[in-house]
């Protein structure tokens, strides 16, 4: 008895398949048929999904936008498989109705939904690892804006570091503008100083200054050492004078006389006692006239002994004055 084999015409009974046996393979393929629709709504599932994970990834920040870009391209890759899931699902359906009419129709929808189901596990399993590195992206999104955050407040740190410096460094600059202002005065004080005392001490020179060190009239107190004659000299006003006396090199050569207290010599001392009356040399020897010989005088002192005995006469010391000793021993020997 012939059997419907599909398009193809009748065939034998002991040679070909049974309408069970094409019966079954017609269930298996719509069974497969199924099952690839089955993954072909998983994958698409897992597209959309992979979509949404790389839409949140775009909005990380700038230095994850190449993940997310690959995350985006991996959706789309899954989109794609998804519509080839699609196609299959829709060949598979195909078969499902050629299987009813053909064996090897049928058999050839079986290895498509294989083929199909083989390409949706593959397109799940890209889904998931875009998935994975939209997670990724996001976790190193999410560690990029700590680490901004945290050089964010480094800088501010830095900042308020930077402001007490500078805070700092104003106050050192205007402390230093003071101490330089002290020090000018100071050293303007100081050569106010020193030009007052180079007015008044001179230094050292050979000859009396008729000016100051500076070429200014002379003022009185002013000093200066006398490097010629070796002393101090002191100016008065009108004339340089010695400022002190070294007795211990000095003489009277070295001191102008005054009017009462005068340098003593012969002349004046004999003048003097002339004046008065006193028993000078000429004095005697006109009061005495030939008594007043160096010889008289001295046979009176030879003659000594004879005072004791006149003394017994009574006391003449009276009579022994300035007059000297010729006149005194004169009057006593009569």
């Amino acid at each position: 008895m012939a059997i419907f084999r599909g398009t193809g015409g009748a065939g034998d009974a002991s040679a070909n398949v049974t309408i069970n046996q094409v019966t079954e393979k017609a269930l298996e393929a719509e069974a497969s048929a199924t099952s690839a629709a089955s993954s072909a709504s998983s994958a698409a599932s897992s597209a959309t999904a992979a979509a949404t994970s790389a839409t949140n990834a775009a909005n990380s920040e700038s230095n994850v936008n190449t993940s997310a870009t690959n995350a985006a391209n991996s959706a789309t890759t899954a989109s794609t498989a998804a519509t080839a899931a699609q196609t299959a699902q829709t060949a598979a359906e195909t078969a499902q109705t050629a299987a009813e009419t053909a064996e090897t129709n049928a058999a050839s929808s079986a290895t498509s939904a294989a083929s199909s189901a083989t390409s949706a596990s593959t397109s799940e399993t890209n889904a998931a690892t875009s998935a994975t590195n939209a997670a990724t992206s996001a976790t190193a999104s999410s560690q990029s804006a700590t680490s901004s955050a945290t050089s964010a407040t480094n800088a501010s740190t830095s900042a308020n570091t930077a402001q007490t410096y500078a805070s700092n460094a104003l106050t050192y600059s205007n402390n230093a503008s003071s101490a330089q202002t002290a020090a000018e005065s100071a050293r303007d004080a100081t050569l106010a100083a020193y030009d007052q005392f180079d007015d008044r001490y001179l230094g050292a020179k050979a000859s009396d200054p008729t000016v100051d060190n500076d070429g200014n009239a002379l003022v009185a107190g002013s000093l200066y050492f006398d490097t010629t004659n070796q002393v101090m000299k002191l100016y008065t006003g009108s004339a340089w004078a010695i400022a002190y006396a070294d007795f211990s090199n000095a003489d009277t050569d070295d001191l102008s006389e005054g009017s009462t207290n005068l340098y003593y010599t012969d002349a004046r001392v004999g003048s003097y006692l002339t004046t008065n009356s006193y028993a000078t040399q000429s004095y005697v020897t006109t009061a005495l006239g030939s008594y007043a010989t160096t010889t008289a005088l001295n046979n009176a002192v030879a003659n000594s002994s004879n005072w004791d005995t006149a003394y017994s006469w009574g006391d003449h010391a009276g009579l022994y004055d300035a007059a000297g000793t010729a006149v005194a021993l004169s009057i006593a020997l009569g």
